[in-house]
């Protein structure tokens, strides 16, 4: 997905383009999605579904915004978040035998 429409817009606005203020507002964004988990499972609605849905899709927007600041190509970097788990995963895993 392109995010440079987005992009063109908040570089407009200096304090947005701020490497602290986009990893802030990412780390809102995470406690959005922890907070839904939470009441997800803790009072057991499903509409909380819908709010984790929301806040992971907001998360994903602002990893994105944050890969367009400082330059990283993010499908790379989901392929190598990828192979990365795969390794961990597979490494656990072989310490349980």
């Amino acid at each position: 997905m392109d995010y440079s429409q987005a992009w063109n817009l908040i570089k407009k606005d200096k304090m947005a383009t701020d490497p602290f203020v986009r990893l802030t507002i990412l780390s809102y964004q995470l406690e959005g999605l922890g907070k839904a988990t939470f009441y997800r499972y803790y009072y057991g609605d499903p509409i909380y579904r819908k709010e984790q849905e929301i806040a992971i899709s907001d998360l994903i927007a602002q990893i994105h915004l944050f890969c367009e600041l400082e330059g990283f190509d993010f499908e790379k970097l989901e392929e190598l978040g990828y192979r990365r788990i795969m390794e961990t995963i597979s490494m656990r895993l072989a310490r349980r035998k």
